[in-house]
């Protein structure tokens, strides 16, 4: 007898085991095939969520004080749980069985219902033991918590899912207990047996406490959605951890009331003696201090808030929401914005107009966008190197610009010729420019242009420089170079209206000065030739006395005398002839003149083969003195 008791205790903890593991497990995780998970996904406000039903930095995420239950798919308290039907097939009913240890009660919160409105096909119900909590649910697209508290430790919830795309029911239950210390950051609080109606007779729980604590510098809200008790019974709210802290209320009946704490904890005690006791739902939720609150460290300040220089700020990615007073991520480029709001775009952003005139997140006015980013507008201008010819140019630059559209245009004005100039447009880094004068000094204008898109109109950056383009070499005639060139020198020299009239003057002084120098060179060698001639005959003067000198016939002496007065006649009114013609030169003159005469004369007579005698060289003593009294006089 005594074996068969133990078989069936054992056989009774196996099962109520299976049947708690089941529900925490199974029941609680389901499959996942018939639901989209959208957690992490990208969204820009809360109601994109399904999942959690929060936008955190652009992203679905968990409001402060949750995590994500991998396993439900959905953000969850630290002590609590998560129902979601939508992890169940069309068509199909499921139960749920909740089950706590003893003394302990269940506190279900249904957050959201969407239902097909028809009860018969497609609702949720709750129970415990015989009593029905929860009649029939089947509203459409509900949001109100629907709170529910049993007196055991044991509810049964019962889903009928319709054959469409209704989402059914989303919910939270929590295990509690005589004592309850709650230390997330949010949660609910519901009163054993909660709705009253559905009980008759006298609470199994005469005193509940809820100890609430926040992390150090926090402070805690308490609002109380419902509370409806029955004389005598009381909830009392101290301002710290326990029954011996400030009062902050002690409340029968209450509607939708607010409480906030001093410090980091708040106590709740109910005491309930009635025979039909009421009851009471209510939330909390702890945070730091408030935006622009006074801090000594970022533990003080809201989760969302940062301490900065003894304030609470919010961090450097957000910016404050003025309608609901929560930071809110920054806006990314080109997502409209409003000036009276601050820091409500990225760092790098400000609130600007566009081309159209809509207020929007761009670059400011000195900086250019890439992929959301933005740049200096100086690195659109372009570094220019290049190589320089006659007539022509090759040119090359260098851009720290990371647009790929970027433009060029190259224009080039000459500063002696107003007829050279010239443009054109290049989506290269190099340009060749022909048709150029040589030797001309350009300026060179290489323009870097940004087109207009839809929040900018386009951006112009400017780089100029000067270079002189080089010479033609080899040419010999002025229509071998370019415009407003001429050849001087076989070589191409640039020149104006100014120039060329100077340079006109200059060939026109170089012209006379070529005919003075011939002139000159003329009357020189028209001197040299004289002087030539005159030696000439002085020599075949000389030639013929030396032959007399051989005969010794006196009267031949006298002839050949005779004829070398002849001779010297002709000589002295040669030498008049030049004397005349040449009356411009000085004694000088005259005297280097006679000196070379005399020294002509002389290497005539040395050149002579037939050595002199002495009438020869009396004749020639004569002719000296003779040239000599002619020349003093």
């Amino acid at each position: 007898m005594k074996v068969l008791n133990c078989f069936f205790l054992c056989v009774f903890l196996f099962l109520y085991t299976l049947s708690v593991s089941s529900l925490t497990t199974s029941n609680s995780c389901g499959t996942k095939t018939s639901m989209k998970l959208d957690f992490g996904i990208e969204c820009n406000v809360s109601s994109d969520c399904w999942t959690t039903n929060y936008c955190n930095k652009s992203r679905c995420g968990c409001p402060p004080g949750l995590y994500f239950d991998t396993c439900a798919s959905s953000c969850v308290k630290k002590n609590g749980f998560i129902i979601n039907s939508m992890e169940i097939p069309l068509d199909t009913s499921y139960n749920w069985i909740i089950s706590g240890k003893p003394n302990s009660y269940i506190v279900l919160v249904i957050t959201e219902a969407d239902f097909f409105r028809n009860c018969t096909e497609n609702y949720v119900t709750v129970s415990e033991t015989s009593n029905l909590l929860l009649n029939k649910v089947c509203h459409s697209n509900y949001f109100t918590p629907l709170y529910l508290a049993s007196r055991t430790n044991l509810i049964t919830i019962t889903y009928k899912s319709a054959n469409s795309g209704f989402r059914g029911f989303k919910g939270l239950y929590y295990i509690s207990e005589n004592e309850n210390n709650l230390t997330d950051t949010s949660g609910y609080i519901v009163s054993p047996g909660y709705p009253p109606i559905m009980y008759i007779g006298y609470s199994t729980f005469p005193k509940t406490t809820w100890l609430i604590t926040a992390k150090t510098g926090h402070y805690i809200t308490l609002s109380l959605q419902v509370v409806n008790l029955t004389y005598p019974d009381v909830l009392y709210v101290y301002d710290g951890p326990n029954a011996t802290s400030s009062s902050i209320v002690n409340v029968t009946h209450v509607t939708n009331k607010t409480y906030t704490s001093t410090f980091n904890t708040l106590f709740l005690q109910l005491i309930s003696s009635s025979y039909n006791p009421g009851g009471f739902a209510a939330s909390y939720a702890t945070q730091g201090q408030s935006h622009g609150r006074v801090c000594n460290s970022t533990h003080a300040c809201s989760d969302d808030l940062v301490c900065n220089e003894g304030l609470c700020e919010c961090n450097t990615s957000y910016y404050l929401d003025n309608t609901t007073k929560t930071c809110t991520n920054r806006l990314s480029f080109g997502v409209n914005c409003s000036f009276s709001v601050s820091d409500m775009c990225l760092s790098n952003l400000t609130c600007t107009t566009d081309r159209f005139g809509t207020d929007r997140c761009l670059c400011p006015d000195d900086m250019y966008e890439y992929l959301g980013s933005c740049y200096p507008d100086l690195e659109l201008r372009v570094s220019v190197s290049g190589k320089f010819f006659a007539n022509f140019v090759y040119l090359i630059w260098t851009t720290l610009s990371r647009r790929p559209d970027v433009t060029y245009i190259v224009s080039w004005m000459s500063s002696q010729n107003e007829a050279g100039h010239g443009n054109l447009s290049t989506s290269l880094s190099e340009v060749y420019i022909s048709s150029l004068s040589p030797q001309q000094s350009y300026t060179f204008t290489v323009t870097s242009v940004l087109k207009s898109d839809s929040f900018y109109n386009s951006k112009y950056m400017h780089t100029t420089f000067t270079a002189l383009t080089e010479s033609l070499y080899f040419c010999t005639e002025n229509n071998q170079c370019g415009a407003s060139m001429i050849c001087i020198n076989q070589t191409c020299v640039s020149t104006s209206e100014e120039t060329k009239d100077g340079m006109d003057t200059l060939q026109n002084a170089l012209i006379a000065i070529a005919v003075i120098g011939w002139v000159a060179t003329i009357g020189v060698v028209v001197a040299v030739i004289i002087v030539c001639l005159r030696k000439k005959d002085a020599g075949t003067s000389l030639t013929r006395d030396s032959g007399l000198d051989k005969n010794p016939d006196e009267s031949g002496l006298k002839k050949d005398t005779g004829l070398f007065k002849k001779s010297s006649g002709a000589i002295d009114n040669s030498y008049n002839s030049v004397h005349f013609n040449q009356a411009t030169q000085n004694t000088d003159e005259d005297t280097y003149v006679n000196n070379t005469t005399l020294q002509n004369n002389l290497a005539v007579h040395t050149d002579t083969s037939v050595e002199p005698d002495t009438n020869t060289y009396e004749a020639m003593t004569n002719v000296r003195e003779t040239e000599d009294i002619y020349l003093n006089k």
